[in-house]
């Protein structure tokens, strides 16, 4: 049966070391309800039967409750790995190249042919010559990494009314001077991207020849003779087109230098002949030089590479939000947080 009298005591949270404030009073069940004391629905009230005519009624303090718990904090340093995204901060470009120039020439100066009386003569110079050349291009991405690898970080661990535990309201709660003492940020949003790069080279085989042909007949007072001369090429030509990925990296816009080369080789054939001569007739020396140039082209593509999205660069200064988890307790509506921040002047 009640006594009227009103008993103050505390609650003990050994896992937070936290003390509760609460007030306690014996009520009598109702007359008219004889099961409700009339604290039924209320917040923060236990309600603990003690016989069939009263109750044991427990009311928590929650302004005081809020109070401490607001001000109760934790705070440490430690460990742990995060994840930090490669940066590319260019492409360079090379080629592989190899050429050869190719050149023959008939030994003109050992076709001597001199003849008097009756008969013939007949020179046939011929030249052949080969020439090729190959290029390729190859790329080398230039990528800064970043060890994220057993990083410092601060862990805070605090509470917050359930209900006003959004990102915002954390971060606002972190910068407070018993906690980071410092603006607190969201974690950069990093949106790395692979890049598509497109090699072509060519590979050229050249050929070049050249052909002569002189021929004196002659008699005592008569002479007939020719002379004819013939060239041709050919040129061979492959295409070799190669994709290479870049892996995914965050960047600024880039720009490629060095996008495009070209080889040039030349291939020549000289059959030229010198004259025929009797003393009644005589067949003219013939000049036939051939030359032909090739070219082979490489190129890449894109020249210029867009940036990525979110931040492209890695901050040197700052504190960030790696983690955060939010528990709910068994505190009188309050949640538990744990937050751990890096600074991001770790990699200044």
């Amino acid at each position: 049966m009640s006594d009227g009298r009103e008993l103050k005591g505390q609650q003990y949270q050994p896992r937070f070391n936290f003390l509760a404030p609460f007030t306690e009073q014996v009520k009598d069940y109702g007359i008219t309800d004889p099961a409700a004391t009339g604290s039924e629905g209320n917040a923060a009230t236990e309600i603990i039967p003690i016989d069939r005519g009263a109750a044991r009624v427990r009311t928590f303090d929650q302004a005081a409750i809020g109070a401490t718990l607001a001000a109760k904090v934790y705070k440490f340093p430690s460990y742990r790995n995060i994840q930090i995204p490669d940066v590319l901060t260019g492409v360079v470009v090379d080629y592989n190249t190899s050429t050869g120039d190719g050149e023959t020439t008939f030994p003109i100066e050992d076709q001597i042919a001199v003849a008097v009386g009756s008969g013939s003569v007949s020179i046939n110079p011929r030249a052949n010559a080969q020439a090729s050349a190959s290029i390729m291009p190859v790329i080398t991405p230039e990528i800064t990494s970043y060890n994220g690898n057993n990083v410092p970080v601060n862990v805070y661990m605090f509470f917050l009314a359930e209900g006003a535990t959004s990102q915002a309201q954390i971060l606002t709660r972190l910068a407070q001077a018993d906690l980071a003492n410092a603006t607190v940020n969201a974690w950069p949003k990093f949106k790395p991207q692979e890049v598509l790069m497109v090699l072509k080279g060519q590979q050229l085989s050249l050929s070049t020849n050249a052909n002569t042909s002189a021929r004196l007949s002659w008699s005592d007072n008569s002479a007939s003779g020719e002379r004819v001369k013939g060239s041709g090429y050919s040129t061979e030509v492959g295409v070799t087109t190669r994709r290479e990925t870049i892996p995914a990296t965050i960047h600024g816009p880039l720009t490629v230098s060095n996008v495009a080369m070209e080889e040039t080789v030349t291939s020549k054939a000289d059959a030229s002949s010198i004259a025929i001569w009797s003393t009644v007739g005589t067949v003219a020396g013939t000049v036939n030089k051939q030359e032909k140039t090739g070219k082979v082209y490489a190129s890449v593509s894109p020249s210029t590479i867009p940036t990525t999205g979110g931040v492209t660069a890695i901050p040197t200064s700052g504190l960030y939000l790696v983690d955060v988890s939010v528990e709910p307790s068994s505190l009188h509506g309050y949640s538990m947080i744990t937050a751990e921040v890096f600074d991001f002047s770790y990699y200044a």
